[in-house]
């Protein structure tokens, strides 16, 4: 799976970065746990837990190319969405983020030889606190948005999402 080379510094403001950022992407491409789901669309791979994960279809896309969300109590806790389309810096795996959306940090990284920018943020949802990090390709069209209610993802689950993460899979 792809290894995170930071290249540059921050491109947006930082605030306190909360536990489970703090948690991802210093990123060893160890990749994920034996067993987990592989998510891919064009030359992205991303993995995640059978458990709770259920992938979806038509509307619910929301414009990716696939996605798959965390369902507890009948209520979406968590997505995970690949995005095939214009990119480039400052663009989303998912659309604009809010303008109430708190950006902790972004960097850019070099991840199997393609620059990419990580943005890590967080906003309020239906009163629930959200992290997010979009991983969007700067040389390409793909992007990638993982989103999880505070709480619901252990940081090492999140973290073993995010390090699962390639850019160069190969179907």
């Amino acid at each position: 799976m792809g290894a995170w080379v930071n290249v540059g510094g921050p491109v947006a403001g930082a605030a306190v970065a909360m536990a489970i950022l703090l948690a991802v992407g210093s990123g060893t491409g160890s990749g994920a746990p034996e067993g987990w789901r592989a998510m891919r669309a064009g030359d992205v791979l991303i993995m995640h837990p059978k458990r709770g994960w259920t992938a979806v279809e038509g509307r619910a896309l929301r414009g990716a190319a696939t996605a798959a969300v965390l369902r507890k109590k009948g209520r979406e806790v968590g997505r995970i969405a690949i995005r095939l389309g214009p990119t480039g810096a400052g663009a989303s795996a998912a659309g604009p983020l809010s303008p109430r959306t708190e950006v902790r940090s972004g960097r850019q990284y070099l991840m199997d030889g393609r620059l990419v920018e990580k943005v890590e943020y967080s906003y309020l949802r239906h009163g629930m606190r959200v992290s997010g990090i979009d991983v969007v390709r700067i040389d390409g069209p793909e992007s990638v948005r993982i989103t999880a209610v505070e709480g619901v993802l252990r940081d090492t689950v999140f973290s073993q999402i995010l390090n699962s993460l390639s850019f160069s899979a190969r179907a």
